[in-house]
């Protein structure tokens, strides 16, 4: 079985179990269980596929993010302002087929039909990024990414960044579909 967790861990509740029929099911039910009973949200991933089910889809819409950055759509604390206050607002208390269903899935086919051709579609990291690994500007931990962190304030975006995802931890006990 394979188990993977976002970091951080403590904070983060997903935890992707791997279900390929190679374990007998009360063993993966009992890890499942065990799981549910720490608290987290255990996905079920039926098929061995890169990066598993969560990464997926989190590298598909980071793609689209790094590449709007890398054409100057849009500043990179824009990017990140629309994310978190469009699709990742609403996806923090919906999950994304619920979210078309909602919206009408016939809405969904003709948006798609319209703006998939004009996605980015690369099989590689985007050349902005490689750049900025390069050049050793590798995010918080040297000081600049796509921001800039200068020593004096790294501390405190961390600390914020934690602080965030723990008022997201407890705010997610009532995202529950219940039908």
């Amino acid at each position: 079985m394979v188990s993977h967790w976002y970091n951080p861990a403590y904070l983060i509740p997903i935890a992707e179990l791997s279900k390929f029929g190679n374990m007998p099911e009360e063993v993966f039910q009992e890890v499942y269980d065990l799981y549910v009973a720490c608290e987290k949200q255990p996905v079920r991933v039926l098929k061995d596929i890169t990066g598993m089910v969560a990464n997926r889809i989190l590298h598909a819409q980071a793609r689209e993010c790094f590449y709007l950055a890398e054409i100057g759509a849009a500043l990179p604390e824009d990017i990140d302002k629309a994310l978190k206050y469009g699709p990742c607002f609403r996806n923090a208390t919906t999950g994304m087929l619920e979210v078309a269903d909602m919206g009408g899935l016939d809405v969904w086919l003709a948006a798609e039909d319209n703006m998939f051709p004009a996605l980015c579609n690369a099989d590689k990291a985007c050349d902005a990024m490689r750049k900025l690994v390069a050049e050793g500007k590798i995010g918080i931990k040297s000081g600049q990414g796509f921001f800039d962190y200068p020593e004096e304030v790294r501390a405190k975006a961390q600390d914020e960044f934690y602080k965030r995802l723990i008022v997201q931890l407890k705010a997610s006990k009532y995202y529950e579909r219940r039908a």
